[in-house]
């Protein structure tokens, strides 16, 4: 890969944890419309949105962003061991993006194949999941503004 600079890694990262934070909205409002106010075109929406936002924000932030950070002397700590927890949790987010996915086009043909309350329990424990992890991933990527990395250090 070319060289990126840190602005530019940051910006993108930012755009992608927005889309995120947009997407886990949508979920949460889903959740809270359950059972009886349920948006079907909301539900298609999303369900089509949500597997390929999220692996197209993982593939950036492990291709990138963890990259760019993944190099010593960058941060006070190893940074390794947590990015590599990440990676492990993207794994499983994608495939719990995919079980939800195929939840929420099932309340989208008016065919449920959970109940309301699993659903709500299984969006809650996604989103909420989901906005800790940006979270983290916006504090890890505060060491390239902090380092003022210089563009070709980063590959």
């Amino acid at each position: 890969m070319s060289a990126v600079n840190a602005s530019t890694i940051i910006e993108t990262c930012g755009g992608l944890w927005r889309e995120q934070r947009t997407l886990c909205d949508a979920l949460e409002q889903i959740a809270d419309s359950l059972p009886d106010a349920i948006d079907r075109k909301v539900c298609l929406h999303v369900a089509r949105l949500l597997p390929t936002l999220i692996a197209r924000a993982h593939r950036y932030e492990e291709e990138v962003l963890f990259a760019a950070l993944d190099r010593p002397g960058l941060t006070p700590f190893d940074p390794h061991p947590t990015l590599e927890r990440l990676k492990i949790e993207h794994a499983g987010d994608e495939c719990f993006a995919e079980e939800l996915s195929e939840v929420l086009l099932s309340y989208a043909e008016g065919r449920p194949t959970h109940s309301a309350e699993a659903t709500g329990y299984m969006l809650r424990g996604f989103f909420e999941a989901l906005r800790r992890h940006i979270a983290i991933e916006e504090e890890l990527s505060t060491a390239l503004n902090d380092a003022r990395v210089p563009e070709h250090a980063i590959n």
